[in-house]
């Protein structure tokens, strides 16, 4: 049973590393093949190590500094939210560098197009969507996303402003650096970007509904209402055993889907799911507003 177990667990956990890998590989490739070569201004751990290597007047090669970055906000978010949420951004901490420094090294992949807005378009399909892929994956790319995360979680602030004022920052500080058309298609591309990203995560948007079948199903229950998850128990019989046993009916957004899967399979790995599509679902929680009964 313990190796067929392994085998379980190793296989999901390949499968993960493998998107993590993907995702971090595509967006390093748009911005180490035509955001830097073009001189946009860009956000996140990138522009951050972008301004530095201003400053330093390139004597550190911007890789470094992006890795050097994202080594110390990975430090931060171990120290202040453990290593739970540090092993999350773990890989893009690492692997995001690795793939922009390779990416920059290759020749052939030099001056792909000499047309800037073509490389903004470019650069900007490949960031959103690599980034789409890692946080589908369940990992984080790390960055400046970091510092939100740690808000959020210690002082319920909002993650979305702060993280948007510090991408503006960020992105202000590349200004002196850069041309008017840098800006402008710096600007473009971030909100192509946004765009993108937001289609990748949105592929299979709706909301889908569990059935959860688990001699562990307390556990289970525990586990997806820590995950905000609302769920409903059923008392079933086993058609062939005749054994009575409980099934865990929960219903969520698309998005919760992985969430969902990982954290039932960590408690019970040979659980027996059945996932199927919604079409429409109303009621507290979805149509009405949880705490209220209102409509939302």
């Amino acid at each position: 049973m313990k190796p067929f177990l392994t085998s379980i667990m190793n296989r999901r956990t390949i499968e993960r590393f493998l998107l993590l890998i993907l995702g971090n590989s595509i967006a390093a490739f748009g911005v180490a093949v035509f955001i830097l070569p073009s001189g946009f201004i860009v956000s996140g751990a990138t522009g951050i190590g972008r301004f530095v290597s201003f400053l330093l007047h390139g004597m550190v090669p911007i890789t470094v500094s992006i890795f050097v970055i994202n080594v110390l906000l990975f430090v931060l978010a171990w120290f202040a939210m453990g290593w739970h949420m540090a092993g999350t951004i773990i890989i893009g901490t690492f692997v995001y560098p690795g793939f922009l420094d390779f990416f920059q090294r290759v020749d052939a992949l030099q001056g792909l197009t000499n047309d800037p807005l073509v490389a903004m378009v470019c650069g900007a399909i490949c960031m959103g969507a690599g980034t789409g892929i890692v946080i589908r994956a369940g990992g984080s790319t790390g960055g400046s996303d970091v510092i939100p995360l740690i808000l959020h979680a210690k002082k319920s602030v909002p993650i979305a402003p702060v993280l948007y004022i510090l991408d503006c920052i960020i992105m202000l500080l590349q200004i002196p650096n850069a041309t008017k058309e840098q800006i402008l298609l710096g600007i473009l591309a971030e909100l192509i970007t946004a765009i993108v990203l937001d289609k990748v995560q949105m592929v299979g948007d709706g909301e889908v509904q569990f059935l959860i079948f688990s001699h562990e199903y307390e556990k289970i229950n525990r586990r997806l209402l820590a995950l905000d998850s609302g769920t409903t128990l059923l008392h079933a019989q086993g058609g062939y055993c005749g054994h009575a046993e409980n099934v865990i009916i929960c219903i969520v957004s698309s998005r919760k889907m992985r969430l969902i899967k990982d954290a039932v399979l960590d408690i019970d790995p040979l659980a027996f799911m059945t996932v199927s599509a919604v079409q429409e679902v109303s009621g507290r929680g979805f149509s009405l507003d949880r705490k209220t009964g209102m409509a939302s």
